[in-house]
């Protein structure tokens, strides 16, 4: 408002200069008259404009306050280290929701790549590493192709073992599997903590949390055990000719051989997807899921 009192002041002086200027023959000051009227009605137009100028300057420092305000809360909201230098999420639990909930992820060892999140169901922030729900991909595939991933996020898919190592090891998570039968029962299994190693290591499972759940504990069996495809094998079936990924036509953390076995065959007969701890009545032995949901979270 000072602005606008030093205006008017040096209006005000201008007005008076430009009367005693108007004068007659006589030396008399022209008292008013239109040039006078014009003037002041300038004067208010500019005193107008300033007032409307200081009043947008007023509203864009407000906007700036505000701006700063939501970057301040959206940097406390995020916790430290929990975005790659190159601005990509090391896994869902730290990206912001989207529909649908396609996300490049950027965890540390190796270049970004899209993720499947589940962010409504189970409490959100789940990272999708695996999704069969039709029999439309096969899944008796390659060490190279389990180690790379497979398959479309839109549809079934295989996230891949080098993915889930650069997840898994970039802080703590847990590890969830929701399984449904082919009379549509829901039943899950939920494990506290979840991590595998690196290629060099066979991405074995180094750690293994607490079980709970629906469906029972089908997987503890297969923890500190190597990952097994029909052309690497890593179980632990005697006889260098046998291998638990062939005869059960799949690819898993294989023991001797298998009390799970969720990328066997869809549906199928004996070789199908198993978990032995959930055996319904009405269905044989491994006589597969109607889907099969495989999901990984941070736990802090």
């Amino acid at each position: 408002m000072a602005r606008v009192f030093w205006i008017k002041c040096i209006i005000f002086c201008t007005i008076l200069t430009c009367r005693r200027s108007l004068t007659f023959a006589n030396d008399d000051v022209v008292p008013s008259g239109f040039g006078y009227e014009l003037l002041i009605t300038k004067m208010e137009l500019l005193e107008h404009k300033v007032s409307t100028l200081e009043a947008i300057v007023a509203d864009l420092k407000a906007q700036q306050v505000r701006l700063v305000e939501n970057i301040n809360s959206l940097k406390a909201s995020c916790p430290e280290g929990s975005m790659d230098t190159t601005g990509g999420y090391k896994s869902c639990s730290d990206a912001p929701t989207k529909i649908p909930g396609v996300v490049s992820l950027n965890p540390p060892r190796g270049p970004p790549f899209d993720a499947l999140c589940d962010f409504h169901n189970h409490g959100g922030g789940w990272t999708i590493i695996q999704h069969r729900f039709s029999g439309e991909e096969d899944f008796y595939r390659t060490w190279e192709e389990y180690k790379r991933g497979f398959g479309k996020l839109t549809g079934e898919f295989w996230l891949g073992l080098e993915k889930i190592y650069r997840i898994t090891n970039s802080g703590d998570f847990e590890l969830m599997f929701i399984l449904t039968d082919r009379d549509l029962n829901l039943v899950y299994a939920k494990y506290s903590l979840f991590r595998i190693g690196s290629e060099d290591e066979g991405y074995l499972i180094t750690r293994l949390g607490n079980y709970s759940g629906t469906a029972g504990d089908s997987f503890s069996y297969h923890s500190g055990m190597k990952f097994t495809t029909w052309d690497r094998k890593n179980d632990k079936i005697p006889g260098s000719n046998n291998n638990c990924a062939v005869t059960f036509h799949g690819a898993w953390w294989y023991n001797n051989c298998q009390t799970s076995n969720l990328n066997g065959r869809y549906r199928g007969d004996g070789e199908s997807t198993c978990w032995n701890t959930y055996n319904p009545p009405k269905f044989a032995w491994c006589n597969g899921f109607n889907s099969i949901l495989i999901m990984i979270r941070e736990t802090n």
